[in-house]
Parts: structure tokens; C-alpha cells; sequence
């Protein structure tokens, strides 16, 4: 469009100006949305340098504690614009720190963990719901013979008589 209004006369150009000027003085219509500010490509690197590293942190502070401690939102918002500064100043990172994908990306860093802390707790209870539900096994014994039939030799007994349960046998 800059080539377009660069071909036109003086004369269009002014008036081309005139009504963008017009437009933009004009009163919203029932339902529009006035225009977004313009956004400072620094501080839209900052916040997001800043959630990164605190969606990061605040996945890993389970297994290192210490995180969450030092990694708070206040600090993460500084070092993020630190770190933004410099970017700018170099010309780095003008489409963001992930580009076009960066709503996907930090629903993955959010999202994964999640899913992965789901399947082991089901898994756990699942697991914990079928010990509940089998039944208790008799202890294991070692020698089925030493519980019917109990010890061979009884202490009152003489050497050498034998003991038998049930009906005797004649000889």
C-alpha cells in the first residue's frame, strides 16, 4: 500500500490524508471495539521471556523445591526485561521468543506435565483399586502333611508306638 500512496498526486495524497485522519477521529459504531494500542515489541518480549521461565520453574519445583523460591513472578519480570533489552537492542527475537508458535509451545509446557502426573496418579489408583478388590490368599504352607496329620510322634508316647487318626486297622 506505501507504493500505492507513494504513486498518487499531491493533491490525493492530501486528501487521502485528510480521511484517515477523519476515520480516525470518528466515533465508534455500536458493537465495534476501538483499535488495540500499539504494543511495545520490549515489553511483549518481557512478559513473555518472564511467563517462560516461570511456566518452567513452576514444572520442575516439585522435584527442586528451591525454584520456587527463587524464580517469583517479581524476578522472572525482571530478568525477562533484561533479557528483552538486549534482544531489541540487537535486533533478536522481533517475532517473539517462539515465533508463531508460541501459544502452542506454552500449552505444551503447561499441558504435558499435566497429562504425564495424570496417567501415573490413575494408574496408582487403578492399581490400588484391584488390590482392594482381589481376595486375601491363605498363607503359603509349607508341608500340606504336617497340617492334616500333625507331628508322627507324640511325647507321651512309648518308642516305637505309632499314632493314627480315624478307624484303626486290624492286623
Amino acid at each position: 500500500m506505501d507504493k500505492e500512496i507513494e504513486q498518487l498526486s499531491s493533491e490525493q495524497a492530501a486528501d487521502l490524508a485528510a480521511l484517515q485522519a477523519v476515520a480516525d477521529d470518528a466515533p465508534l459504531l455500536p458493537g465495534q471495539e476501538p483499535p488495540a494500542p500499539p504494543v511495545d515489541p520490549a515489553e511483549a518480549l518481557t512478559d513473555e521471556i518472564a511467563a517462560l521461565v516461570l511456566s518452567v520453574t513452576t514444572v520442575l519445583a516439585p522435584a527442586l523445591p528451591s525454584l520456587k523460591r527463587i524464580y517469583t513472578p517479581e524476578t522472572t519480570k525482571a530478568a525477562g526485561a533484561a533479557v528483552a533489552a538486549v534482544c531489541v537492542k540487537h535486533g533478536w527475537l522481533s517475532g517473539g521468543l517462539m515465533g508463531e508458535y508460541s501459544e502452542e509451545i506454552s500449552a505444551a509446557v503447561i499441558v504435558l506435565p499435566l497429562a504425564v502426573a495424570t496417567y501415573q496418579g490413575v494408574k496408582g489408583d487403578v492399581a490400588s483399586l484391584k488390590a482392594k478388590a482381589e481376595p486375601k490368599k491363605p498363607p503359603v504352607v509349607e508341608s500340606p502333611a504336617e497340617v492334616v496329620a500333625g507331628p508322627a510322634i507324640v511325647a507321651d508316647q512309648p518308642a516305637g508306638a505309632e499314632v493314627t487318626f480315624g478307624k484303626p486297622v486290624s492286623a
